[in-house]
């Protein structure tokens, strides 16, 4: 009986130890993968001198390019140094309408 019982423990250390392995090997290509993710998603684009970027941002309409300013820190201000301003009168009209209506 005393050797069934030694042979129990001894299967249950070797279950463990798989456990514990299994876990760590599963921790460490979790780590590799978000570090490959995270290499893969470098902001390149933020890195270009500001009147690259301005200069990018000319060929959008003005709205759109405010939207980006909630990017990064980089893009907060840039769309106020755009030479040019695309302005949609529609975008004005629509709104204007709205309120007029909403008053009415």
């Amino acid at each position: 009986m005393s050797d069934l019982s030694v042979l129990l423990e001894s299967a249950e250390e070797v279950a463990r130890a798989a456990a514990v392995k299994l876990i760590l090997h599963t921790y460490l290509r979790r780590e590799k993968i978000k570090e490959a993710v995270t290499r893969n998603l470098e902001d390149r684009i933020s890195t270009l001198p500001d009147n690259v970027l301005t200069h990018m941002l000319s060929f959008v309409a003005t709205k759109d390019s405010v939207k980006t300013s909630i990017l990064s820190s980089v893009w907060k201000s840039l769309w106020a140094s755009v030479p040019s301003l695309d302005l949609d009168e529609l975008d004005f009209c629509h709104n204007a309408l709205s309120s007029y209506e909403d008053m009415g």
